[in-house]
């Protein structure tokens, strides 16, 4: 069936994020130092770092240990009313601006010569990685070697050997932590880490080091649960929660899907009124490795302060992820996948998405096929009004939530089935004609 804009969800709840505590580094199996590590390197090509073979997430991420210790303050992450990832709170992070992280273009075909101010810049960083936890703060004598380190690190042009010994070395080590998981893209210019627990990589240096050499940690807690009835993207057929989602509506194109989250055992008590899923399928490393490969191949949409849409494709999908960042690029708080991204050619009246609807995975709930469309006269008319769903603006293109445009309902226009992440992107150009 077709039908014009009409039902309604009720608009999202706000919540804030919290953090846990952190396990303490964990002693390297190898029983070898890292300089023999780096002597052993320096004599060969830089391989590339392996991919972990485990699928299953307790296989990859050792669960964090519980302390005492209060929860880190978010410094870098606000949405104003809402800590969560939701996308009606758009205009609220106040995030550094500049770029979140710089491919460093790796070669194998193309390798700086070994000089003993570059052995020397190597070794001390080995030093500082061997020695402490990366998630914890350096003593005043490592924290000033590092710095003098660093800054040689960050001067080293791209490709560069010394780099990449240094990113091996760094990316063994915190794999040896048991706390994350290892995804590297492409030619291994991008380390993307599953972190059970961000915690455990929080220390000043490391999250430094972190940006320096393209590495990045996904917060999987966010993803794989609610976090204060926030986060929780990824909801496969056996997860505890599935049979809570409620009000489920699956994209047919891309099997993105989306719905309300309840209480256990109560589906009147709603803890989440609105959350989108990654198609059932799909497992967090193949997300993992989705995400890594748009960060690695560039393929940004758009960007404003620390939120990012990437196109993220591979033979079997093809859809688009919003990203939280932290720490300037090293966390990523949260990946959310959009419902549907459309892109306004200035040429077409309308556009429909096509959708799965059931109410529940109850038996008695059956499972209807839904067209829905979006009409751009009434579109541009309604944005007059609603500034607030323009959620990025940059200098050449807007792009709009259609479930902001249009909810709370209006008598002459409607409502939107889909209460968040239905984008449509417009250039300034096409803009300027309405």
């Amino acid at each position: 069936m077709t039908q014009n804009i009409t039902a309604q969800l009720p608009q999202t709840t706000t919540d804030s994020t919290s953090n846990s505590t952190r396990p303490i580094l964990a002693a390297n199996p190898l029983n070898k130092s890292l300089f023999e590590v780096i002597d052993e390197v320096a004599k060969e090509e830089f391989e590339s770092p392996r991919q972990n073979d485990a699928s299953d997430l307790e296989g990859r991420v050792t669960p964090p240990s519980t302390s005492s210790e209060p929860a880190r303050v978010n410094r870098f992450l606000d949405f104003g009313n809402s800590s969560d990832d939701e996308p009606c709170n758009y205009d609220s992070s106040p995030e550094r601006s500049d770029e979140f992280n710089t491919s460093d273009g790796y070669s194998p075909e193309k390798q700086a010569p070994k000089t003993p101010e570059n052995d020397k810049t190597v070794k001390s960083l080995s030093r500082i990685i061997e020695a402490n936890d990366p998630g914890y703060d350096l003593s005043p004598s490592s924290k000033a070697e590092f710095k003098s380190a660093l800054k040689q690190v960050n001067e080293w042009e791209s490709p560069h050997k010394g780099k990449n010994i240094v990113r091996k070395l760094f990316a063994d080590t915190l794999e040896n932590t048991g706390s994350v998981a290892k995804i590297s893209a492409g030619d291994a210019s991008v380390i993307l880490f599953a972190a059970k627990n961000t915690d455990t990589v929080r220390g000043g240096w490391s999250l430094e080091l972190s940006r320096s050499l393209n590495v990045s940690f996904l917060d999987v807690n966010h993803l794989e649960d609610l976090e204060k009835n926030g986060g929780f993207h990824i909801c496969s057929a056996t997860h505890p929660r599935d049979r809570f989602v409620i009000s489920r509506r699956t994209n047919v194109l891309t099997g993105v899907w989306c719905g309300q989250v309840c209480a256990e055992k109560d589906s009147t008590k709603v803890l989440k009124k609105f959350t989108s899923f990654i198609p059932r399928e799909m497992s967090l490393e193949q997300y993992q490795k989705l995400i890594a490969d748009a960060k690695e191949k560039e393929t940004k949409i758009v960007q404003q302060n620390n939120r990012c849409l990437y196109r993220v494709t591979d033979e079997k999908n093809s859809f688009v992820v919003e990203c939280y960042f932290q720490e300037g690029g090293a966390i990523i708080k949260s990946a959310i996948p959009v419902f549907h991204y459309e892109v306004y050619n200035g040429k077409d009246k309308s556009f429909k998405i096509e959708y799965t609807h059931k109410q529940s995975l109850s038996d008695n709930d059956p499972l209807t096929n839904v067209s829905h469309e979006v009409f751009y006269d009434q579109f541009f008319e309604r944005l007059k009004t609603r500034p607030n769903a323009v959620v990025y603006d940059t200098d050449d293109k807007i792009v709009v939530d259609v479930g902001v445009l249009y909810n709370p309902a209006h008598p002459q226009y409607g409502s939107c089935p889909i209460d968040q992440g239905l984008l449509v992107e417009v250039s300034k150009d096409l803009l300027k004609r309405q």
